[in-house]
């Protein structure tokens, strides 16, 4: 007859314990997925992308997906609220909101304002080539006529786009990564391409 002591001697593995381990560590993954995406859309000048493809370099490409998917719902909930707060503001005001922000001009606001109000929503997906952070299209738009409707049908499958993209783009750079050099660690890899990404934004992208 077995004794309960060896049923749970340190031979036996223990699978549940691993996993009720980890859901904290999902849970604090959504809410900063959600945080992050929020923040990008408001104020916060680092994409999420940062984080999502962190997630993904470990070779957890769902969790990279979910996080993704949190991520563009919040940023969602962020330009609506910076569109609500500028629709009832002086443009002064809202520029100088947005100059403080690192790595946004006079010059990129009086670009992305003109723009808006020459082409409509559909220079927000000019934005994604040229570097213009969702925030300033979100902020501008009631300036330039732009609903909000419009400004988030086309800004939401644009940034679950380029998110997925990235993260799945991490997935395979850090699996090759593993074949080519197995000593080092993906997240080396995940850390200097980031440094490097905003060392040479911070250095040529102008304010």
């Amino acid at each position: 007859m077995t004794s309960s002591a060896a049923m749970t001697g340190p031979g036996r593995d223990h699978r549940p314990a691993p996993r009720a381990a980890a859901r904290p560590l999902i849970f604090a993954e959504a809410m900063a997925a959600a945080l992050w995406g929020f923040g990008e859309a408001v104020f916060f000048f680092i994409v999420a992308d940062v984080f999502i493809t962190m997630i993904a370099v470990q070779g957890r490409l769902r969790a990279a997906l979910a996080a993704a998917l949190i991520a563009t719902a919040a940023m969602l909930l962020g330009a609506w609220l910076i569109h609500a707060w500028s629709a009832g503001t002086s443009l002064k005001v809202v520029f100088a909101f947005l100059d403080v922000i690192p790595a946004i001009s006079r010059d990129m606001l009086h670009h992305a304002l003109a723009d808006l109000r020459a082409h409509g929503v559909w220079t927000v997906a000019a934005g994604v080539l040229t570097g213009t952070p969702l925030k300033v299209y979100a902020a501008l738009a009631p300036h330039a006529g732009v609903s909000l409707a419009a400004l988030l049908l086309v800004a939401a499958p644009l940034r679950l786009a380029r998110l997925v993209l990235v993260a799945l783009l991490a997935h395979v750079a850090a699996n090759v990564s593993r074949r080519l050099v197995p000593g080092l660690h993906p997240l080396w890899l995940w850390a200097g391409f980031w440094l490097i990404s905003y060392g040479l934004w911070f250095a040529f992208m102008p304010g």
